[in-house]
């Protein structure tokens, strides 16, 4: 068998899952031309090769293991499907090898036309143009210079010569059609739960899991918003709404959330953010630190209100006025709150009007006090960052120079807005689609897609109706769209998913180098796109960090422009963004217009401003972008957030970041999330727990280690599609979730799963976890594991498993010292 292999094709593996095809030998030396995230290479075109999946880069070698271990089988009976596997895998290689030689001879003999025609240079030129300048030195060997946008502020739209932001709400006419469609939404018809094996209500993602029929999209043009807006912002005045009041907004993303919003500063009163997951604690908490007297809220999260308000005595709660759905009201309040529903808060103000005894609306001013939003709060109670309407307006106007084109394109382009508009990256975008004249659709996770979970029988998905251009989304997303799309390709043919992969692969070296690949294009695309419309040309992705493999593969698949940003609430959305000639994968772009960025030192990760080939260090924001502070919280706002000589106002992030050359930004590390081991290895745990995420049995996960460990352990929350299929497959399906998670040859499954996309997603021996603990519990809000965010809780996940991780870390002992033992034997 050493003979055949040498003689054979060898496979040897790159970076990021790419591979060079050698018909010679059986070593080959690694090709530059791998699919880095290193920005100083200026070749105008890459060196010819092709890439493959792991799998079938290492299929071949593995082979004659195989059969090897078949020939020596005790058990006879299980010898002729053992043979049949291992032909099968021969067959996938033959196949692969066939297809991958083709694409090979047409890649060698069209590269010459390709290069004429398609001119690859000029792309990789606006890819590597330096953008930003340098504002300011420094006289401190521990901080970077200041550095600033060297492009040209264009502001040509409208709505930027107003004085205030509650200003261009009130003059929407003004500058747009007031007869012009704007925000459309589905209404819903009629719903039923959906329960699981025992009978009890499903949940996902902290939410009651319901299957809903929806009507058509239905479309309000931006008179009657305007109209909408002025007329509930009246009837809160009418009901003794001030200038200073809080108004908390607490409703999943749909369009009454938005009409609120617009509404709500016209009357002077502070808005006050919650994530409709956000959960009974975090819920209580916000109520009461904010001290709001008015709570707008959807049914879907009424229930959660009401059972707060029921065990809290110090809520300043007095009015709740409830969104209009189909279903008729039923809930119980105290009887010292007054109850009110939108529409009726509506009508109120539109009569105000007609009988003149209205109160002139609040004109607004740049410095007064917008929203108070609160952020994650990964480590502990969450935090609300209170943003002014200058910093709102300040933040729009540096997004407005990354999407001029696609406002200045109104007719083409529909955005979806799915995203919790709590969250200040989708309101953010929200408003400045929607004040440039870009049509906004409402629609919900639960039925985006065809596979959405929420999807009534026979009903077709919110992307499908929409027809969406512009689309924003966050890591999870894409994860959960990436295992839908292998899942799916599985169930094709035995080599669908090499095939795609292989495509996807070698589509995103080539236009990572300038190429355009119509031809694989053509392939790979169509069914991938169908599913979110077919007209989708902008992808735009923030909130936490993203897989560079996730981000490549889809953009490769949907053939989007595709462009992440770095943000946090304290900054006002993304201070630091890619722009659309952007072809490099892993960086989060540079700095926007009417922001600043510094590098500072972390002597104890290792980090130097001074490090080469590209300074490195925790990464601090400035300027007007930066918001206020945290309300009520001045010890943490000294903190994090400080003013200096320049009166430049600066937050620092905590994160970790590269800076290279041409001005793009890396975040490599975060501060919090890094831990020493006992042998002085710096390891990333929010970096590996990313890379795990990527396997299709895995839903979540979190990683541990401590100064006394040598190694990681983890705890696994599995993907349970993926977990109930793969129990079948190993005849275990009658045993109780319990007896699977507990199972050792589930959990060697999984961890021989967690090898094989730790080197994919190329985690060194040392951050690959050794130990693993599969737990049944689905993590979610509602546990009180993830934020309303979707982020882990550390805190909260060591504190419930404790006795697991425990166990974990002294099993790990104990072999370390039986080990030594050996050793010493």
């Amino acid at each position: 068998m050493k003979s055949i292999k040498r003689k054979m094709f060898a496979y040897v593996k790159l970076c990021d899952n790419v591979y060079v095809v050698n018909n010679t030998t059986t070593t080959c030396e690694q090709s530059n031309s791998n699919l880095n995230l290193n920005h100083d290479n200026r070749n105008v075109y890459p060196p010819l090769y092709l890439g493959t999946d792991s799998s079938m880069a290492e299929t071949f070698i593995n082979i004659s293991n195989k059969i090897q271990t078949n020939n020596n089988s005790q058990h006879s009976n299980k010898y002729p499907k053992a043979l049949k596997n291992a032909s099968g895998i021969i067959l996938k290689f033959i196949f692969m090898t066939i297809f991958i030689s083709i694409v090979q001879i047409y890649t060698w003999t069209t590269w010459p036309l390709y290069f004429i025609v398609q001119q690859p240079w000029k792309a990789k030129r606006l890819n590597d143009r330096i953008r930003i300048k340098i504002f300011k030195g420094s006289n401190d060997s521990k901080m970077s210079p200041i550095y600033e946008r060297n492009d040209p502020e264009i502001l040509d739209y409208p709505f930027f010569s107003y004085k205030s932001v509650t200003q261009i709400f009130q003059s929407l006419t003004d500058h747009l059609d007031r007869d012009r469609n704007c925000l459309g939404y589905r209404q819903v018809l009629s719903e039923e739960s959906i329960l699981n094996d025992k009978g009890q209500e499903r949940r996902m993602d902290g939410r009651k899991l319901k299957r809903y029929y929806l009507s058509d999209y239905k479309w309000i043009t931006y008179g009657q918003a305007q109209t909408t807006t002025r007329n509930i912002a009246k009837g809160l005045m009418a009901n003794g709404i001030t200038e200073g009041d809080r108004i908390m907004i607490f409703a999943e993303t749909r369009i009454e959330w938005m009409l609120s919003f617009l509404a709500i500063p016209q009357t002077g009163a502070i808005v006050v953010t919650a994530f409709s997951n956000l959960g009974t604690r975090g819920l209580l908490y916000s109520l009461e630190q904010t001290e709001v007297d008015t709570v707008i809220v959807s049914f879907e999260c009424i229930q959660i209100l009401q059972a707060v308000l029921a065990n809290s005595s110090k809520h300043k709660v007095k009015r709740i006025i409830f969104m209009d759905g189909f279903k008729k009201p039923d809930f119980e309040f105290p009887s010292n709150i007054e109850i009110f529903s939108l529409n009726g808060i509506e009508r109120l103000g539109e009569q105000c009007i007609k009988e003149m005894r209205d109160k002139p609306l609040y004109s607004g001013s740049l410095d007064r006090s917008l929203i108070i939003m609160y952020t994650s709060g990964t480590n502990g109670d969450p935090k609300a960052a209170l943003i002014t309407e200058n910093q709102l307006f300040v933040s729009m106007k540096a997004m407005y120079c990354r999407v001029r084109s696609l406002v200045h394109e109104t007719d083409k382009q529909i955005y979806v807005a799915y995203l919790p508009s709590a969250h200040i990256l989708e309101l953010t975008l929200e408003l400045l689609f929607f004040l440039g004249g870009v049509r906004l659709g409402y629609a919900s996770p639960f039925t985006l897609t065809d596979s959405a979970p929420g999807l009534g029988l026979g009903q077709k998905s919110d992307m499908k109706l929409l027809q969406p251009t512009i689309m924003t989304t966050v890591p999870l997303v894409l994860e959960r769209i990436l295992k839908e799309i292998n899942e799916k390709l599985k169930a094709r043919t035995p080599v669908s998913q090499q095939v795609f992969r292989f495509l996807a692969n070698y589509k995103s070296e080539w236009t990572r180098h300038g190429y355009k690949c119509n031809i694989v294009t053509k392939l790979i695309c169509p069914k991938v796109r169908e599913q979110f419309g077919n007209k989708l040309m902008f992808m735009i992705c923030g909130g936490a960090p993203l897989n560079t493999r996730t981000q490549a593969t889809i953009k490769s698949a949907l053939d989007v422009i595709f462009i992440q940003g770095y943000g946090c609430t304290e900054t006002t959305s993304s201070p630091i963004c890619m722009d659309f000639e952007t072809l490099d994968y892993g960086n989060c772009g540079s700095i926007l217009a009417n922001a600043y960025f510094r590098l500072q030192d972390w002597d104890e990760g290792g980090y130097s401003v001074r490090d080469r080939p590209n300074p490195r260090g925790e990464l601090l924001i400035g300027g007007e972008i930066v918001t206020m502070g945290y309300f009520k919280n001045p010890h943490l706002t000294k903190e994090v957030y400080y003013t200096d000589e320049n009166r430049i106002r600066w937050y620092r992030t905590g994160d970790i970041a590269e800076m290279f050359p041409n001005g793009f930004v890396k975040i490599i590390d975060r501060r919090k999330d890094l831990i020493k081991l006992q042998n002085g290895e710096y390891i990333s745990l929010g970096k590996v727990e990313a890379a795990l995420k990527m396997c299709p049995l895995i839903e979540n996960a979190f990683v541990y280690g401590d100064i006394y460990a040598t190694e990681l352990v983890a705890l696994i929350s599995p993907n349970q599609k993926a977990f109930e299929e793969l129990s079948r497959q190993m005849d275990k399906n009658n045993m109780t979730i319990e007896e699977k998670c507990n199972d050792k040859q589930i959990e060697s499954t999984f961890l021989e799963a967690i090898v094989d996309v730790s080197k994919q997603s190329s985690l060194t021996k040392i951050e690959i976890p050794k130990r693993i603990k599969i737990v049944p519990d689905v993590w979610s809000p509602d546990n009180d594991i993830l934020t309303a965010s979707m982020k882990l809780k550390r805190q909260n996940v060591m504190k419930k498993y404790n006795q697991e991780l425990t166990k974990l870390c002294n099993e790990r002992k104990i072999i370390s010292d039986n080990q030594d033992k050996n050793h010493n034997c």
